[in-house]
């Protein structure tokens, strides 16, 4: 038998302190891929929580521990997390995340499929950012879609509030939609890569980091993470 060795990867930001997540009130879960993460052969068995709540992803089944990219080319050169659909990778997080008004942010994209694809899920409401097969869309029991069909790259910001919800992508101040994601909130299990408890709907596609946040953000603050994200991961959003 041969034994594998899991390995703890964490890395420091360069440069002097700016501004990071954790400056922003309500902040309940943040996974960045260059801090927190366990390697076990170089798939990543556990993501560890940085808002400082305990809220850690983990997967203990080998063949479902997505892969860890350690210098991405597309990201700045930061780390990415890669999920493969086929083998429905995904990790569940300790806790659920919070009731509706509620913020998520993700940087990654979907890679291939004609298939719905969802960065986080659970396996009962299915409150979820995700992409539907053509477009990217919003869903917590009821919801609405963007008309951005671009997989690659882009910074995500759902604004999850009932009837007044809103998607942001790559924008500083207008909303790429808004509309009814529906009134469900998170139940039943959350997982990061697809959903808790279904094989269907898993990401085919890249995590960089995920932050999500009691309340409903504003637009300024939307703009202040976006301007977070274009410095880390070499993209147009600030």
């Amino acid at each position: 038998m041969v034994m594998r060795r899991a390995s703890m990867v964490t890395r420091r930001p360069s440069g002097a302190r700016g501004f990071l997540p954790r400056d922003l009130g309500g902040l309940v879960l943040w996974l960045r891929s260059d801090l927190g993460i366990t390697l076990n052969a170089g798939n990543v068995s556990a993501w560890a929580d940085q808002s400082g709540n305990g809220n850690n992803a983990t997967q203990g089944t080998a063949a479902k521990q997505p892969a860890y990219v350690a210098s991405d080319a597309g990201y700045g050169g930061r780390p990415t997390l890669s999920f493969a659909s086929a083998s429905a990778q995904l990790m569940t997080l300790a806790a659920n995340l919070p009731a509706q008004p509620f913020t998520a942010y993700v940087v990654g994209e979907s890679t291939s499929g004609a298939a719905q694809q969802e960065f986080f899920g659970d396996a009962t409401n299915n409150v979820t950012l995700f992409w539907t097969g053509t477009v990217w869309g919003v869903f917590a029991g009821a919801g609405f879609n963007s008309a951005n069909a671009t997989r690659t790259k882009q910074a995500f910001a759902t604004v999850f509030n009932g009837v007044s919800s809103s998607l942001y992508i790559n924008a500083s101040s207008a909303a790429a939609a808004t509309g009814n994601a529906g009134a469900s909130n998170p139940a039943g299990g959350e997982a990061i890569g697809g959903e808790a408890g279904p094989t269907a709907n898993a990401l085919n596609g890249k995590i960089a980091e995920l932050a999500v946040y009691s309340g409903a953000h504003t637009a300024s603050q939307v703009r202040t993470m976006f301007s977070y994200f274009a410095s880390m991961y070499a993209g147009a959003w600030s």
